[in-house]
């Protein structure tokens, strides 16, 4: 995906949430996919953000099946 089409992909979701307002989990979620396509990433940076966001999502499953068994 070109440069151009990742800054508007980033604009059009800023007015939806403003990042200060927003769950920094849920947030993560939506731009993750937009920076994977970035060729000025950084790999180890992005690699480390996916699996911030893949172990804190099971750890949130997991705390919502003992909820669920209460």
């Amino acid at each position: 995906m070109p440069w151009d089409d990742l800054l508007k992909e980033q604009i059009r979701h800023a007015p939806r949430i403003p990042i200060m307002r927003g769950v920094p989990w849920l947030e993560a979620r939506l731009y993750i996919p937009i920076f994977r396509e970035d060729p000025s990433r950084d790999s180890t940076l992005y690699s480390l953000a996916v699996l911030d966001f893949k172990s804190l999502q099971e750890q949130h499953r997991q705390e919502l099946g003992i909820i669920s068994r209460l």
